[in-house]
């Protein structure tokens, strides 16, 4: 009786393990940081969402915004939300933009996270850029986008960076990732602790 129940802790430890470890992979969360240093003025932090007639259904999430921002915003198409909320980027309409009005010369950072449907090959790309305040063209020193992600069903997020922007894994988990791991780990401090004599 006692092997059946060490047996059945055992599964249950690897289960909450093995879920928690799912999650952290299905959908990543990158963290970005774009740095205006030797910019002045205003302008926008733009976020430009592209897919095909091929592409995916796929959502955009831009959350945990830092930075000196101002209170207007851009949208065109289908993009919706605030700096405070979470701003969300559909594909499905072409041209999809979102643009946050920003007081240059720090640093922004902010977390991006796809949400990409299985139900075609073709794939979305993301644009971040520094654009002046009438939405014109790039600001300052800058010449390109800062940080461009390509996203396909099934794939990790292809990424490139300027010399001025840095993209890595996220550093805080899902709160839910982080309460299964817990779970996980308190059932194996439960099984140790029953095992000692």
């Amino acid at each position: 009786m006692q092997n059946l129940k060490s047996l059945m802790l055992r599964a249950l430890v690897a289960l909450a393990m093995f879920s928690s470890a799912g999650q952290l992979f299905a959908s990543p969360v990158y963290h970005v940081s774009i740095d205006s240093a030797g910019l002045s003025g205003q302008g926008y932090l733009d976020f430009l969402f592209l897919g095909t007639a091929s592409s995916a259904t796929a959502d955009v999430q831009l959350t945990n915004f830092t930075g000196d921002f101002d209170k207007s915003t851009y949208t065109k198409s289908n993009a919706e939300g605030a700096l405070d909320s979470g701003v969300t980027i559909h594909n499905d309409t072409g041209w999809n933009e979102f643009g946050q009005l920003a007081n240059f010369g720090g640093l922004f950072t902010f977390d991006v996270q796809f949400s990409i449907a299985n139900d075609a090959t073709g794939g979305s790309d993301l644009s971040i850029a520094l654009l002046d305040s009438g939405l014109n063209g790039y600001v300052g020193g800058t010449t390109g986008d800062m940080a461009t992600f390509q996203v396909y069903p099934g794939q990790p997020a292809l990424f490139t960076v300027s010399d001025r922007a840095a993209v890595g894994p996220a550093a805080v988990p899902e709160p839910a990732t982080l309460a299964e791991m817990a779970s996980g780990l308190m059932l194996l401090f439960g099984a140790l602790r029953r095992r000692r004599p």
